[in-house]
């Protein structure tokens, strides 16, 4: 726990009197610096308040339970408008505030929402590939089978026969020009 006067930054303090914002004690305005210094919610509440007998469950439970009360959350936000250069969200704060969220999660008995914090925390950390597998051409035999259910079994069969590569025959490309044909005077109907 620190007891020095935290200073606030005069491009802060001018912006707040403009929206008049409440007041807070010295403690919360250190603690809102904190984190906009890159400390997670639980480093800037041990810092700034006494935790010797409490869990890391608790910690987090009350930084987090801070965090978002409506005054620290106004504050918090004109705080890092001010300096957004000091608020940028690197990897090592998105790892601590995962933490952060399992232990919140354990503390409050949510096992689940600690699993995908610790899946999230993977993620991040590279443990996990997504593989995802794209395809833009359907299946060649379900292709042919859609034809054959509408245009009949001698069309698709030559559609399937160009489709796949194979030489045609002279009727096989007749009948595709014939269906060709078909289907644009359609269209045009």
């Amino acid at each position: 726990m620190r007891n020095a006067v935290v200073k606030i930054k005069p491009e802060v303090a001018e912006i707040a009197q403009e929206v008049e914002l409440p007041d807070l004690p010295q403690q919360q305005f250190s603690f809102i610096n904190d984190i906009c210094e890159g400390k997670t919610a639980s480093q800037a509440y041990a810092d700034n308040y006494e935790c010797r007998q409490l869990t890391p469950g608790a910690i987090a439970t009350r930084a987090t339970m801070l965090r978002h009360s409506p005054a620290v959350k106004q504050w918090l936000s004109l705080t890092r408008q001010a300096d957004i250069s000091n608020a940028m969200y690197t990897r090592d704060q998105h790892i601590a505030e995962l933490e952060e969220v399992k232990a919140y999660s354990l503390a409050q008995g949510v096992p689940g929402a600690a699993v995908q914090a610790i899946t999230a925390k993977g993620k991040v950390m590279g443990y996990y590939e997504d593989r995802i597998r794209i395809s833009d051409t359907p299946d060649v035999q379900d292709l042919i089978n859609q034809l054959r259910d509408q245009i009949g079994p001698d069309v698709a069969n030559a559609f399937a026969a160009k489709l796949m590569g194979k030489a045609t025959s002279p009727e096989d490309e007749q009948v595709i020009e014939h269906a060709m044909a078909n289907l644009e005077d359609e269209d045009s109907e």
